[in-house]
């Protein structure tokens, strides 16, 4: 799944690629955003208190969580942010810096999009 990742490892073979030897990940920053929508006017929906939390957002926590407890991409340490857009602001600023850390690698998804959210999606993403 992620193959730079591994340490020594090539697409081709048992090879040790010299590029992912100095490339040597610690830790794996993995952000899971549910974004919002906008309205009429152009504004994000955002609420004060959530009550119906997402499920997508809930099971990839879940899913990422157990790949963590389970070692599954090796020797690497896993940490997991989630932030639903409809009930909190989205820290990009905070992100954007969690990228720039020394020997972390950074993946953002963002999760559960509909139809009516992809322009947010897609503003969130250029950010």
């Amino acid at each position: 799944m992620f193959p730079e990742l591994t340490r020594g490892s090539s697409r081709h073979g048992n090879q040790p690629n010299q590029h992912m030897l100095n490339t040597a990940y610690k830790k794996l920053k993995v952000v899971l955003i549910k974004p919002s929508k906008y309205d009429d006017d152009g504004y994000v929906i955002r609420f004060w208190k959530g009550v119906l939390p997402s499920n997508t957002l809930s099971v990839l926590n879940g899913l990422t969580e157990d790949v963590k407890n389970r070692r599954a991409l090796g020797d690497i340490d896993i940490d997991i942010a989630t932030f639903d857009e409809t009930t909190q602001k989205i820290p990009v600023k905070r992100i954007i810096r969690w990228s720039r850390q020394p020997a972390v690698k950074l993946v953002v998804g963002l999760v559960g999009v509909q139809t009516n959210q992809f322009p947010r999606a897609l503003d969130l993403g250029k950010q």
